[in-house]
């Protein structure tokens, strides 16, 4: 997520949809990013409030006042990538080395789990 009071703008980072190429675009206007892990990064807008007070608190703007924006992507292309991503990567949660995408469609886990088991 990228927050830029100066140019009224806040980017929400979804999962494999080029974020991390759009924040590093964006990155020179940008006051606050969040970066790093996943709960970190992704970031749903309605939580603005509470992590930057300063920004957002009494006296401050609202996140309506800011144009608000992120990516979307082909769900079937989001899909094969997220497949690939957690088969491939060191993820908190990777899908295990046997599991193929028939498996993967069937487990209906498109999200990576916190330690406690609720989803991202």
């Amino acid at each position: 997520m990228l927050i830029s009071t100066q140019k009224s703008f806040v980017f929400v980072a979804n999962t494999k949809t080029a974020s991390t190429s759009i924040e590093a675009a964006l990155m020179p206007w940008s006051d606050i990013h969040r970066a790093g892990a996943p709960h970190r990064k992704h970031t749903s807008i309605r939580h603005l409030e509470a992590h930057y007070p300063d920004v957002f608190g009494p006296g401050g703007k609202r996140p309506a006042d800011f144009f608000r924006f992120g990516v979307m992507r082909d769900p079937v292309e989001w899909l094969g990538s997220w497949f690939r991503y957690r088969k491939g990567n060191k993820t908190d949660s990777p899908l295990p080395a046997n599991m193929d995408f028939a498996g993967f469609w069937e487990q209906a886990d498109w999200n990576i789990l916190r330690a406690d088991g609720s989803r991202y």
